[in-house]
């Protein structure tokens, strides 16, 4: 990479942390505290959020057999008046983090060192409830796209808000 640079991307699952009791938060909160003082190099977080579309979700609804037609009904008027309203959206969580090497190093020296680097926050994450996965199975093509999607969102962004 240019400049001796390797980095990696991995997308990390969100958990509804809202949604856990009093004791699983302070496990949460605690688990992500280890994995802050466990990671002695520098990542970013990169939060993705976008409006998200309920009309197949609707479709599924109304496809589905059911005795009570107004409950399905008043239902999906439900979920409608939460997108209208702006509060339905999906969020996707990547952390990125790089590595610096010089000249000399190997290139089997540095997919070591990102891949231990993965397998700390991998664990760490988990431990909070997240999956976490990487990007390794995408080709070059589909994470050029992955990439764009960013640049292109950023270029947009006074037009979607």
């Amino acid at each position: 990479m240019k400049n001796n640079c390797y980095a990696r991307i991995l997308e990390i699952q969100p958990i509804n942390f809202i949604l856990k009791s009093k004791y699983e938060k302070e496990q949460i909160l605690d688990s992500y505290s280890q994995f802050l003082k466990a990671c002695d190099f520098d990542f970013q977080i990169i939060i993705k959020t976008k409006k998200e579309n309920v009309n197949s979700h609707i479709d599924y609804i109304y496809e589905n057999k059911t005795s009570n037609k107004k409950l399905q009904h008043e239902y999906c008027n439900y979920i409608k008046s939460l997108a209208s309203s702006k509060y339905i959206f999906l969020k996707r969580f990547y952390l990125i983090y790089s590595i610096k090497t010089n000249n000399f190093e190997t290139l089997n020296k540095v997919e070591k060192e990102l891949q231990q680097k993965y397998s700390l926050i991998k664990e760490y994450l988990e431990l909070c409830g997240n999956y976490v996965s990487d990007f390794s199975t995408y080709t070059d093509d589909q994470l050029c796209n992955f990439i764009s999607t960013f640049i292109n969102e950023r270029e947009n962004l006074y037009e979607f808000y």
